[in-house]
């Protein structure tokens, strides 16, 4: 027989082989060390606040905001030190390079949450 087998994002759901009268047992998946802590990371941060994100450039401009997410977030001014702000060659956009002595100044944007 045949197994058909559910497609659910990171999680595996007892298959069925087709004619069977019984699902098939369901086998847990082993994760290392290394896995495991990521995998409880990424759990924590889908239902928490990200923390501060800091912006500069565009990103400090109420309409970028208005396209994005249609609302201003809260945002406080900060500076980033050691690193420096760079033009990206045809790009039309700043980079931020790490700088010994360098200061870019910026926005810290709070209240981020994942979609959903």
């Amino acid at each position: 027989p045949r197994a058909v087998r559910s497609r659910t994002p990171c999680s595996f759901v007892a298959a069925m082989e087709l004619g069977a009268v019984a699902p098939t047992p369901r086998v847990d998946l082993v994760l290392d060390p290394v896995a495991r802590v990521a995998e409880q990371a990424a759990k924590a941060a889908s239902h928490a606040d990200w923390g501060p994100v800091f912006v500069y450039g565009a990103m400090t401009l109420p309409q970028s905001w208005d396209a994005l997410i249609g609302r201003m977030p809260e945002m406080r001014a900060a500076k980033l030190r050691g690193h420096k702000r760079r033009t990206v060659r045809c790009g039309g956009f700043a980079a931020l390079i790490e700088q010994r002595g360098g200061i870019v100044l910026g926005q810290l944007v709070c209240g981020f949450r994942p979609a959903g």
